[in-house]
């Protein structure tokens, strides 16, 4: 075992050791509560004045979570030795830049990147292609959008490479970490549902029957009959799947599933688009007498949302997931989880998603507020992981209220 796989295994223990104290004792607006009728402090971190010794524990646990090494000594004696507060906040917020500007961070963007994607071996370096499009998306400063729209990949070294592979899409139809050739093998089966779920998740921290998304899904009097209140041997239910699913498959009608191979042409046939029996009897969707709809007309109905645009290729399905009115709420939370160690959720049937903010008014409202600096950032991922860093949301969660002597629920 190499010197940095050794470094990446150690400073994984102490992130995961930092990470489970800070979800013991996360104490800010987002778990606010209240001792003896008064409001905690915490439910407004904003009227905190943070010490250098605030903000230089801080740093020092930012450096162990994401860069997986202790901060350079200067900067951090630079915050904990600062003449004041004011000069303590300054070297702080100029530590965050050098981070931030540096490469320090890739090791645990791809920890994370692989985490959520379920493709990719960091130790062995392999199958990386889209963990290294995201990792490099946020160090370059792009659009978190382009993780899903990009027609271009990322070598190791951060070089600009051609994703396009033999049997895969051309570059017009590419769609980020979605059409890379490894994402594509892991995910994809017959249907593409498993593809479409994975994606889905990413884009909009949902997963079938989407009921906390505005998605458009077709009527059961649109499916095939094979597929109406069907079972399979292994007992699972057809229709759940095709009702909540079928919509988004127009994404794939360039692809034979079968042999995960690029066709570029996009007639139902007699296979519909080549993920379906060769027999008719799979084609969709249906009149409501039953008869099979006309491709013309059915082809309106491939959409995400009820007021959409139909698509047949992965860069248009994408174009309209990253429009979507919860992609921006999912990645912001993404991004926060990401920036405070969390676990970030898993690929899978079903896929585990991160839900931390959700069950009370404040932890809805710091979303939303989190939410809204995404989209003032423009998307920027590491713009918005600076305003985060720099915020007194991030800087209470590792805060001691020298006024309380105990710990608050």
């Amino acid at each position: 075992m190499n010197i940095s796989k050794i470094k990446r295994i150690i400073f994984l223990m102490i992130s995961l050791i930092l990470t489970f104290q800070m979800m013991s004792c996360t104490r800010s607006q987002i778990n606010a509560s209240s001792t003896e009728n008064k409001v905690s402090v915490y439910a407004n971190p904003e009227t905190i004045q943070f010490t250098g010794s605030d903000r230089a524990k801080m740093f020092k646990q930012m450096y162990l979570k994401l860069g997986y090494e202790f901060p350079p000594q200067a900067e951090y004696d630079a915050i904990l030795e600062a003449k004041d507060n004011d000069a303590a906040k300054a070297a702080y917020e100029e530590g965050v830049e050098n981070l931030l500007n540096s490469t320090k961070l890739k090791e645990s963007l791809l920890d994370f990147f692989t985490k959520i994607l379920g493709v990719g071996d960091v130790l062995s370096a392999t199958s990386l292609e889209p963990a290294l499009l995201g990792t490099y998306v946020v160090l370059k400063n792009k659009p978190i959008t382009e993780f899903f729209l990009a027609d271009y990949g990322y070598d190791t070294n951060g070089n600009v490479i051609d994703p396009t592979y033999v049997n895969g899409p051309p570059k017009s139809a590419m769609a980020g970490f979605m059409t890379t050739q490894s994402y594509f093998n892991t995910w994809v089966n017959q249907f593409g549902f498993k593809w479409l779920r994975e994606v889905l998740a990413l884009g909009i921290n949902d997963r079938a029957p989407f009921s906390k998304s505005n998605l458009y899904s077709w009527k059961t009097s649109q499916l095939a009959p094979k597929y109406i209140a069907a079972t399979t041997n292994n007992a699972i239910q057809c229709e759940s799947c095709h009702t909540s699913l079928n919509a988004y498959r127009g994404a794939l009608h360039g692809y034979d599933l079968t042999n995960k191979t690029w066709l570029d042409t996009f007639t139902r046939g007699t296979n519909q688009y080549t993920q379906e029996l060769n027999d008719s009897s799979g084609l969709e969707p249906r009149n409501d007498n039953g008869t099979i709809m006309s491709e013309v007309n059915g082809a309106k109905l491939f959409k995400l949302t009820d007021d959409g645009t139909a698509f047949s290729t992965p860069r248009q399905f994408a174009e309209e997931l990253v429009k979507h009115e919860n992609f921006a709420s999912s990645w912001a939370e993404r991004l926060i989880v990401y920036a405070l160690g969390l676990p970030p959720g898993s690929p899978g049937a079903p896929p585990t998603i991160p839900n931390y903010f959700s069950d009370n008014e404040a932890k809805v409202a710091f979303k939303k507020k989190w939410e809204t600096k995404l989209k003032d950032n423009d998307m920027i991922a590491k713009k918005f992981l600076k305003e985060f860093f720099n915020s007194a949301d991030y800087l209470v969660t590792g805060y001691v209220d020298p006024n309380t002597t105990t710990e608050e629920p």
